[in-house]
Protein backbone atom coordinates (compact mmCIF):
# COMPACT_ATOMS: atom_id res chain seq x y z
CA UNK A 1 0.00 0.00 0.00
CA UNK A 2 2.77 2.52 0.65
CA UNK A 3 3.95 2.09 -2.94
CA UNK A 4 0.51 3.01 -4.22
CA UNK A 5 0.51 6.08 -2.01
CA UNK A 6 3.93 7.10 -3.22
CA UNK A 7 2.88 6.64 -6.82
CA UNK A 8 -0.28 8.62 -6.16
CA UNK A 9 1.71 11.32 -4.37
CA UNK A 10 4.25 11.46 -7.24
CA UNK A 11 1.39 11.66 -9.70
CA UNK A 12 -0.17 14.50 -7.67
CA UNK A 13 3.19 16.25 -7.39
CA UNK A 14 3.66 15.99 -11.14
CA UNK A 15 0.11 17.29 -11.68
CA UNK A 16 0.82 20.09 -9.20
CA UNK A 17 3.98 21.08 -11.10
CA UNK A 18 2.04 21.15 -14.36
CA UNK A 19 -0.63 23.36 -12.79
CA UNK A 20 2.01 25.70 -11.30
CA UNK A 21 3.69 25.98 -14.70
CA UNK A 22 0.30 26.68 -16.31
CA UNK A 23 -0.42 29.35 -13.68
CA UNK A 24 2.99 30.93 -14.35
CA UNK A 25 2.32 30.87 -18.11
CA UNK A 26 -1.10 32.48 -17.60
CA UNK A 27 0.43 35.16 -15.35
CA UNK A 28 3.11 35.86 -17.95
CA UNK A 29 0.49 36.09 -20.70
CA UNK A 30 -1.60 38.39 -18.49
CA UNK A 31 1.42 40.63 -17.91
CA UNK A 32 2.03 40.73 -21.65
CA UNK A 33 -1.61 41.65 -22.30
CA UNK A 34 -1.47 44.34 -19.58
CA UNK A 35 1.66 45.81 -21.20
CA UNK A 36 0.00 45.76 -24.59
CA UNK A 37 -3.11 47.43 -23.16
CA UNK A 38 -0.97 50.14 -21.58
CA UNK A 39 0.74 50.70 -24.95
CA UNK A 40 -2.64 51.01 -26.70
CA UNK A 41 -3.83 53.47 -24.07
CA UNK A 42 -0.75 55.62 -24.70
CA UNK A 43 -1.32 55.39 -28.45
CA UNK A 44 -4.93 56.49 -27.93
CA UNK A 45 -3.77 59.39 -25.77
CA UNK A 46 -1.35 60.55 -28.48
CA UNK A 47 -4.06 60.12 -31.13
CA UNK A 48 -6.47 62.21 -29.04
CA UNK A 49 -3.85 64.95 -28.72
CA UNK A 50 -3.21 64.88 -32.46
CA UNK A 51 -6.94 65.02 -33.17
CA UNK A 52 -7.31 67.97 -30.82
CA UNK A 53 -4.38 69.75 -32.47
CA UNK A 54 -5.73 69.08 -35.96
CA UNK A 55 -9.18 70.28 -34.94
CA UNK A 56 -7.60 73.52 -33.66
CA UNK A 57 -5.71 73.89 -36.94
CA UNK A 58 -8.91 73.27 -38.89
CA UNK A 59 -10.76 75.94 -36.92
CA UNK A 60 -7.90 78.41 -37.45
CA UNK A 61 -7.84 77.65 -41.18
CA UNK A 62 -11.61 78.12 -41.34
CA UNK A 63 -11.26 81.53 -39.67
CA UNK A 64 -8.50 82.51 -42.11
CA UNK A 65 -10.62 81.35 -45.03
CA UNK A 66 -13.60 83.38 -43.79
CA UNK A 67 -11.35 86.40 -43.31
CA UNK A 68 -9.94 85.90 -46.81
CA UNK A 69 -13.42 85.78 -48.36
CA UNK A 70 -14.53 88.78 -46.31
CA UNK A 71 -11.47 90.74 -47.41
CA UNK A 72 -12.06 89.79 -51.05
CA UNK A 73 -15.68 90.93 -50.74
CA UNK A 74 -14.61 94.21 -49.15
CA UNK A 75 -12.02 94.81 -51.89
CA UNK A 76 -14.65 94.08 -54.51
CA UNK A 77 -16.99 96.64 -52.90
CA UNK A 78 -14.16 99.20 -52.80
CA UNK A 79 -13.38 98.53 -56.48
CA UNK A 80 -17.07 99.00 -57.44
CA UNK A 81 -17.24 102.15 -55.33
CA UNK A 82 -14.09 103.53 -56.97
CA UNK A 83 -15.50 102.75 -60.43
CA UNK A 84 -18.75 104.54 -59.53
CA UNK A 85 -16.79 107.48 -58.11
CA UNK A 86 -14.65 107.62 -61.24
CA UNK A 87 -17.72 107.60 -63.48
CA UNK A 88 -19.30 110.31 -61.34
CA UNK A 89 -16.10 112.37 -61.43
CA UNK A 90 -15.95 112.01 -65.21
CA UNK A 91 -19.57 113.22 -65.48
CA UNK A 92 -18.83 116.18 -63.20
CA UNK A 93 -15.73 117.04 -65.25
CA UNK A 94 -17.81 116.96 -68.45
CA UNK A 95 -20.47 119.10 -66.80
CA UNK A 96 -17.84 121.54 -65.52
CA UNK A 97 -16.24 121.75 -68.98
CA UNK A 98 -19.65 122.46 -70.51
CA UNK A 99 -20.37 125.08 -67.85
CA UNK A 100 -17.01 126.72 -68.46
CA UNK A 101 -17.69 126.76 -72.20
CA UNK A 102 -21.10 128.34 -71.55
CA UNK A 103 -19.52 130.85 -69.20
CA UNK A 104 -16.91 131.72 -71.82
CA UNK A 105 -19.63 132.20 -74.45
CA UNK A 106 -21.71 134.35 -72.12
CA UNK A 107 -18.64 136.39 -71.21
CA UNK A 108 -17.79 136.83 -74.91
CA UNK A 109 -21.38 137.93 -75.68
CA UNK A 110 -21.35 140.37 -72.69
CA UNK A 111 -18.04 141.80 -73.80
CA UNK A 112 -19.50 142.26 -77.31
CA UNK A 113 -22.55 144.04 -75.88
CA UNK A 114 -20.56 146.32 -73.61
CA UNK A 115 -18.12 147.32 -76.31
Amino acid sequence: MPVKRIKKWLSLASENEKLLKEIADVREERQSVDNELQLYRKIKEVSDLQRSHLLGNYETQTQFQNLWFSTADTLSKVRVSMAEFSASAAEQKTSLTESFANYSQVQYILEGISA
